[in-house]
C-alpha cells in the first residue's frame, strides 16, 4: 500500500493581544491614529501622516512606537521626519504605498518596500541604532528599485507580506497585469530575483486606475487575496488564490468578480477573517462578505453593509477595521468570523462609528501588515493513504505530532467533531473530504490558535489553460494541444485528455487528437486523471487571432528614372508593415510604414507584408515600382530677336504638353547678343532639362532694286519677300498696280 508522508509547518499566533504589540499603534489618513496598547483601540493624536492611502506603522514588543511612513516621509517616534526620511518613492495616493517589515538578520532594522504605479517598487533600509535610537534611513540604502520581469519598472499599486514555511523570513509579493511576484526576505538578504506566477486575470496596466486595489495574504499565508478597482470599462476583480509559502508560488485563481459579471463594481479593499472562512471585500458602496467555504465563493455574497469604498485590516484583536472617506470614525466588524444569516441569527457585527478618532480623520487607508507569528510548532501528520472515493484506505489513521514546546497544554480539534488533549494523538478520519484542523496551544498564561487543513483523497492538482493561434491563408487555425500541458499540470502522474464536450470528459470518452483545427474562439475540455483515477475537467481556451486587414493604394507605381516612390498601405494603426524585395524574404529591408525606395533606375517589385498586434502575419502583396523613360521638350521659338524694349514671356507647357518653368522666364529684347535659357521640367513629369538660345541684334535697312517709274498698263508687279541684302518680309500691298497712274507707295 502506498503512504503519503508530509510534514505540516503551522505557525502559532496568540489570541490574547500581548504579542501583537509590534502593530499596536497606527497612523494614518489626515493626522488620525489608533492605539491597541491598552488591550482595546482608541483614538490618539500626534500622527503627521496626511495621506489619502497606503501608509505604514512599527512599534516595539512592548507596543512603544518606533517609527511610521505614508510611502514619503518616514516620522520616528517623537512625530519628527526621521534622519533622511525625506523623498520615499510611494505616494499619498497609492493604495498600499508602504509596508515595514522586520529585517530577520538584524533586529534593529526594518525595511520599508514602497510602491507607486508610475514609479514602480522601491525598499529603503532603518536601522534603530540611528540618530540616538530614534533611527534613521542608511544612507546608500534608500529608494533601491526592485525591477519586475525582464527589468519592468512600473508596478501596481499592490504589495503585502507573508511568513515563510519555516517562520524564519518573509515573501514580499507584488503583482503586475498577471503575474506575481515574490521576493524572499530571510536572514540572508533580500533576494531580488523573484518567484514569478503567471495566473489569473490579465489587468491592463493602461491608466493608474487599473492598478488600484489591495493585495493580502492569509493569516496563515497560504492564500492570497487580490482586489482590482478597474480592469476594464465594465468594472474591476475580485479572486483568491492559493499560496505556497515554501516555494513562493502562486496558483488556482478563483474568480469571485470580473467585469463579465451582470453588474459593475470597482473593488478596493480586502482582508480575510482570522478563520480564514470569510473574506471581506469593499466596493465603491457595499461593504462585501464571500463564505470560502461555499461550492460557488461569487454566489455566497453578502452584504454587510452599505458603507463606502475603503481599506480594510485585521487587527490586533481579531477584528477587522474598515476605514470610510473624511470619518471622525474608524469602522469596525467586531465578529469577522460569524456569518451574515438572518435566519440562522448570526451576524458579523458591523459598526460604522467603531473608534472615535479624537480629531483624525480617516481617508482610504489604513497601515497595511499582517498578523506576527511570534511563535511556531511543528506538526507532522504521517501515514495518509493516498486514495479516492470508493476505496477504504481513507479509514487509515493519521499520526498527529507536536513539535513545540513540551511544556504546552495543547487541545486538538480535528474538524469533524472529535478533538484530543494528547501531545501526540492518532486520529482517523471516517470520510474522505477537507477537514480544518484547530490546535489550542497555552504556554503560561498565553493561549495561542493556529489552522490548517488536510484532504483526504486528494484529486489532482490541474488549471484552465489557454492558447492562442492566427488564422493562416485558408482561414484556419491549427493548434498543438500538447503545448497547453505546462499550463494545465505540473504533476508527472497525470494523464491528461482533451474532449469537444465536458460530458464527454466527464466520462473520459471520445477524446481528440493532439492537433486540433479550428477557424473561430473554441472552448475544449480537459480530463485531468491521476494514477489512482481522481480527476477533474478543466478547460482550454483556443483563442483564434484574424489575419491583419490591409489594403494597397496602387500596386503599379510609376517614377521618373533615378528617383524614389513613396509606398503606403492602410492599415490599423498597431500593426507592423515590413517591407520585403523577394516574395520569399525572410528578413524585411524596411519596417514602417509608409517606405521611401532609394532611388531607382530599374523597374522593381517590392512585396508588402502586415502583422498584427497579437503577431499574426498577412498575406503578402506586390507593388511594382515601374521606370519611365525622359523626354525631350519640344519648342516652336524664334531664334533671333530685333532690339526693341520688349519682354516676351517663354512659354510654360511644350509643344508636346510637358509642363515646367523657364530660367530665367522672359527673353528681354533690349539686350544685344545671346541669351540663354533652361526649361526645368515639373518634379512629376519624367523629362529632361531643355537649354535654348536667342539672339538679340540691331536693326537692318533692307536693300532692294527696284525701279521708281512704271509705265501705265494693266500689269501687276509682285513685289520681291527678300531683300538684296537677305532681309525678308512681306509689303504692303505687296504688288504694283501699273493700270493706275500717279504715285503708290508700298512699305
Amino acid at each position: 500500500m502506498n503512504k503519503l508522508y508530509f510534514t505540516v509547518i503551522l505557525t502559532l499566533f496568540y489570541t490574547a493581544l500581548y504579542a501583537q504589540f509590534e502593530h499596536a499603534t497606527w497612523y494614518f489618513g489626515k493626522n488620525a491614529g489608533v492605539s491597541f496598547s491598552s488591550g482595546f483601540p482608541v483614538g490618539i493624536t500626534g500622527g503627521q501622516v496626511d495621506t489619502n492611502e497606503g501608509c505604514a506603522s512599527i512599534s516595539d514588543d512592548c507596543g512603544n512606537l518606533l517609527f511610521y511612513t505614508d510611502g514619503r516621509r518616514v516620522y520616528n517616534r517623537t512625530h519628527s521626519v526621521m534622519q533622511n526620511g525625506y523623498g520615499l518613492s510611494g505616494n499619498s495616493t497609492s493604495t498600499q504605498s508602504a509596508i515595514i517589515v522586520p529585517n530577520p538578520a538584524n533586529a534593529d532594522q526594518y525595511y520599508i518596500f514602497t510602491i507607486f504605479s508610475i514609479s514602480g517598487f522601491y525598499y529603503s533600509v532603518v536601522d534603530m541604532t540611528l540618530d540616538g535610537g530614534n533611527g534613521g534611513l542608511v544612507v546608500g540604502q534608500k529608494n533601491i528599485q526592485i525591477p519586475l520581469l525582464n527589468g519592468y519598472r512600473k508596478s501596481s499599486e499592490k504589495i503585502t507580506i507573508s511568513r515563510t514555511a519555516d517562520c524564519n523570513g518573509y515573501w514580499i509579493l507584488t503583482h503586475a497585469e498577471n503575474k506575481f511576484y515574490a521576493f524572499k526576505l530571510t536572514d540572508s538578504g533580500l533576494n531580488l530575483t523573484p518567484v514569478i506566477s503567471t495566473v489569473g486575470m490579465f489587468v491592463p496596466m493602461v491608466w493608474e486606475g487599473n492598478t488600484i486595489g489591495y493585495l493580502k495574504a492569509s493569516p496563515d499565508s497560504k492564500k492570497l487575496a487580490i482586489a482590482h478597482k478597474d480592469i476594464t470599462e465594465h468594472g474591476g476583480g475580485l479572486a483568491v488564490y492559493d499560496f505556497d509559502n515554501l516555494t513562493g508560488l502562486v496558483s488556482n485563481e478563483k474568480v469571485l468578480y470580473d467585469p463579465t459579471f451582470p453588474d459593475s463594481r470597482s473593488y478596493y479593499g480586502v482582508e480575510f477573517s482570522p478563520n480564514q472562512q470569510f473574506l471581506y471585500a469593499t466596493t465603491g458602496n457595499s461593504l462585501i462578505q464571500y463564505d470560502l467555504n461555499s461550492p460557488n465563493i461569487p454566489q455566497s455574497q453578502k452584504v454587510v453593509s452599505s458603507a463606502n469604498i475603503g481599506a480594510l485590516q485585521l487587527g490586533p484583536d481579531r477584528k477587522i477595521y474598515h476605514t470610510n472617506y473624511d470619518s471622525y470614525y474608524l469602522s469596525v466588524i467586531n465578529k469577522p468570523n460569524e456569518l451574515l444569516d438572518p435566519v440562522a441569527g448570526t451576524n458579523p457585527d458591523y459598526v460604522s462609528h467603531g473608534i472615535f478618532l479624537d480629531g483624525g480623520i480617516a481617508r482610504f487607508g489604513v497601515p497595511t501588515f499582517t498578523i506576527p507569528y511570534n511563535y511556531k510548532g511543528k506538526i507532522e501528520i504521517n501515514s495518509v493513504d493516498n486514495k479516492c472515493e470508493g476505496d477504504n484506505c481513507f479509514q487509515i489513521p493519521l499520526n498527529f505530532e507536536f513539535m513545540g514546546c513540551p511544556d504546552a497544554s495543547l487541545v486538538w480539534d480535528f474538524g469533524d467533531g472529535n478533538t484530543s488533549t494528547n501531545q501526540n494523538p492518532i486520529h482517523n478520519y471516517a470520510a474522505i473530504g477537507t477537514y480544518t484542523i484547530l490546535l489550542t496551544y497555552t504556554l503560561q498564561v498565553h493561549t495561542y490558535t493556529t489552522t490548517t487543513e488536510i484532504t483526504i483523497h486528494p484529486l489532482p492538482v490541474a488549471f484552465d489553460a489557454e492558447l492562442e493561434e492566427c488564422l493562416d491563408f485558408s482561414g484556419n487555425a491549427e493548434f498543438d494541444l500538447t503545448e497547453s500541458l505546462p499550463q494545465i499540470s505540473s504533476e508527472s502522474d497525470v494523464d491528461i485528455t482533451f474532449h469537444e464536450l465536458e460530458s464527454e470528459a466527464e466520462t473520459g470518452t471520445n477524446d481528440l487528437p493532439t492537433i486540433y483545427t479550428t477557424s473561430t474562439n473554441t472552448t475544449l475540455y480537459i480530463r485531468i486523471e491521476n494514477e489512482n483515477g481522481c480527476y477533474v475537467v478543466r478547460e482550454l481556451e483556443l483563442i483564434v487571432h484574424p489575419l491583419p486587414a490591409f489594403t494597397v493604394g496602387n500596386p503599379l507605381f510609376q517614377i521618373c528614372i533615378n528617383s524614389s516612390a513613396e509606398l503606403e498601405v492602410t492599415t490599423d494603426a498597431g500593426n507592423t508593415v515590413n517591407w520585403y524585395d523577394s516574395l520569399a524574404g525572410t528578413t524585411p529591408i524596411f519596417t514602417g510604414n509608409p517606405f521611401t525606395t532609394p532611388n531607382l533606375t530599374v523597374t522593381t517589385t517590392y512585396w508588402v507584408e502586415v502583422v498584427s498586434e497579437e503577431g499574426c502575419p498577412g498575406e503578402r502583396q506586390e507593388i511594382v515600382v515601374e521606370i519611365v523613360d525622359s523626354i525631350t521638350p519640344i519648342f516652336d521659338l524664334e531664334l533671333q530677336y530685333c532690339v526693341g524694349n520688349e519682354l516676351i514671356d517663354l512659354p510654360t507647357e511644350s509643344e508636346n504638353g510637358i509642363m515646367g518653368t523657364w530660367s530665367p522666364s522672359q527673353i528681354d529684347t533690349s539686350i544685344l547678343g545671346i541669351q540663354t535659357f533652361v526649361f526645368t521640367p515639373d518634379p512629376d513629369q519624367c523629362a529632361d532639362e531643355f537649354p535654348f538660345e536667342i539672339e538679340v541684334t540691331d536693326s537692318i535697312e533692307p536693300i532692294f532694286d527696284l525701279e521708281s517709274e512704271y509705265c501705265k498698263s494693266d500689269e501687276l508687279i509682285t513685289l520681291p519677300t527678300q531683300s538684296d541684302n537677305g532681309i525678308t518680309g512681306t509689303w504692303t500691298p505687296n504688288q504694283i498696280d501699273t493700270s493706275v497712274a500717279g504715285i503708290q507707295n508700298f512699305m
